[in-house]
């Protein structure tokens, strides 16, 4: 009994942990867009030299292309383990309610 009590409140912390982290990393996601949106209105204004930097910077935006894809596994990862968090939590607190009756616990076969 003590053991399960242990597991879900490391289930809980972990959960918790995981709603920070996927806040933080929104935060982050959406402070990129705004840094995107400001490159595409100077792309507008001086189109010429946006693609000079373009072109210089373009094996640089290459591995940031490949980071963002591994920032987007992770953030999906994240999310993933927090639905199945949420349903052990579920399923714990239900075996609990099963289990007991009247203060009395119930043998199960």
């Amino acid at each position: 009994m003590l053991e399960k009590y242990y597991y879900k409140d490391y289930l809980n912390k972990r959960l918790a942990y995981l709603r920070d982290w996927a806040r933080n990393a929104e935060t982050y996601r959406n402070c990129i867009e705004i840094g995107k949106r400001v490159e595409v209105e100077l792309f507008r204004e001086k189109p010429v030299f946006y693609m000079i930097i373009f072109f210089y910077f373009l094996p640089i935006n290459i591995l940031k292309f490949f980071d963002k894809i591994q920032r987007n596994y992770y953030y999906k990862k994240a999310i993933k383990e927090m639905e199945i968090l949420k349903n052990e939590i579920e399923t714990l607190k239900l075996n609990k309610k099963s289990s007991f009756f009247y203060g009395r616990k119930i043998d199960k076969l």
